[in-house]
């Protein structure tokens, strides 16, 4: 993962009261919005002030309502012989944000199921006294304070107290989110109030819901092809996970078969294969993805490295016949006890050197204010082209280097034409020297 500076929390704790704070784990986002789950909490609207609430006595749920115009469904039931907690999620302007699920007489009472209702993700969320862990869907695992976490966004758990009953009269729901278990919400007949039935009797008579791509249903649908439209144009509607009495057809695929029409394409999708437009594939795997070499495996491929790459001012695993840097530190603990790291710049997030002594200090830099505090005046940060660190310098007399990109001849005695990625420029480098260069030292 991405490497910290010394002493570094993920994310500024100084606008936060003492009381209660601790330090958070290294895999909290610095900023929230960067989390894995801000989208799904975000639609909530943030901090939502309770207004009031009511109790549906006919599907026997809790609805509290917010200033905002957010609501919260709150209800609990028996399911596998363990006490469920739920709520419900909608924002100020009617969209179906999240559903939330914990069993409250399970082993961890405090660990929720989130499942956004817009991408049908699943996230996995512990609160503990003082921190607070989330499962991305990634595989990523965020771990941040309890205090910083409740700040942030709003986790409106409290399940509301000593309801008023609804008026009977209104009618038994809007969503099919509001009904328990698979069933749906339609009208029995003409003129009569939306009510609670199964799939099988609300679906058939059901006016087809039309849509092009999955973000056009609502929680639990998905967006396939059915026959009983009778318009080939319009041959795609709405309908529930699992549901099949319609003749629409699943979009399972497999890669190259064929299966998909324009303009579909075959892709990954959550678990599996399926038709979808392009915008909804879930982005294939990171062939480089970002490693720790302190690992003892770090790279799951066989033919791949830990190494630093510059551009990116990461570890990443790459080809293992390319040149590697290995020895990069961001202090002194990701160095071997009998070495020290040299040249890192806490302030800029850059890397140095691991050495066993160091030098005159030639600190890394990505920009010209992260050299001012070792000059005490104006500085310059040396970066070769194509290269997103580099060094300090006094001024830009230190940054000289000789390009070769128009003529690998301009090069003098003793120097080599060094052009290998990440330089974008072809530049000379001194014999026998790494091709390409270390970009953290003169």
């Amino acid at each position: 993962g991405d490497m910290q500076t010394t002493g570094d929390m993920a994310g500024d704790m100084s606008a936060l009261p003492d009381q209660g704070v601790v330090e958070e784990v290294r895999t909290c986002p610095e900023n929230l919005r960067s989390s894995c789950i801000f989208q799904t909490l975000s639609c909530f609207g943030g901090a939502a002030e309770f207004d009031s609430c009511v109790h549906d006595p006919l599907l026997n749920y809790d609805e509290a309502q917010y200033r905002s115009g957010a609501r919260g469904q709150y209800r609990s039931y028996e399911s596998n012989g363990m006490i469920t907690r739920e709520f419900r999620t909608i924002s100020p302007d009617g969209a179906q944000c999240y559903r939330a699920l914990a069993n409250v007489t399970g082993v961890d009472p405090n660990a929720w199921t989130v499942q956004d209702f817009t991408t049908q993700f699943a996230y996995s969320v512990v609160f503990d006294l003082d921190t607070v862990t989330i499962n991305c869907p990634s595989g990523d695992v965020e771990i941040c304070s309890r205090s910083r976490f409740d700040l942030f966004f709003a986790w409106p758990d409290e399940h509301p107290m000593s309801c008023p009953d609804r008026d009977p009269m209104m009618d038994q729901c809007s969503f099919d989110t509001d009904c328990p278990g698979d069933n749906q919400c339609c009208r029995p007949g003409t003129g009569q109030p939306n009510q609670c039935f199964s799939a099988s009797f609300c679906m058939p008579t059901r006016p087809p819901e039309y849509c092009t791509t999955d973000a056009d249903c609502g929680a639990g649908e998905r967006c396939k092809g059915c026959v009983r439209s009778g318009d080939a144009s319009r041959a795609r509607e709405c309908v529930p996970d699992n549901f099949s009495e319609l003749g629409c057809l699943d979009d399972a695929c497999t890669p190259g078969d064929g299966t998909c029409a324009d303009p579909r394409v075959c892709c990954i999708q959550g678990d599996r294969f399926t038709c979808s437009v392009p915008n909804e594939c879930d982005s294939p795997p990171d062939p480089n993805p970002q490693c720790s070499p302190s690992e003892a495996q770090p790279c799951a491929a066989s033919n791949q490295q830990c190494c630093f790459v510059s551009q990116l001012n990461q570890f990443r695993c790459i080809d293992d016949t390319a040149p590697c840097r290995t020895n990069v530190c961001f202090n002194n603990a990701d160095c071997p006890s009998n070495e020290q790291c040299c040249n890192n710049n806490p302030t800029a997030g850059t890397p140095g050197t691991c050495l066993e002594q160091c030098g005159d200090p030639v600190p890394s830099c990505q920009q010209d204010s992260d050299c001012v505090q070792f000059f005490g005046g104006p500085a310059v940060c040396c970066v070769l082209p194509g290269y997103t660190v580099g060094f300090c310098g006094p001024d830009q007399g230190a940054c000289f280097y000789r390009s070769c990109e128009s003529d690998p001849n301009a090069c003098l005695s003793g120097e080599t034409c060094c052009d290998a990625a990440p330089l974008t420029e072809a530049i000379c480098i001194n014999n026998g020297n790494q091709c390409p260069p270390d970009n953290m030292s003169p």
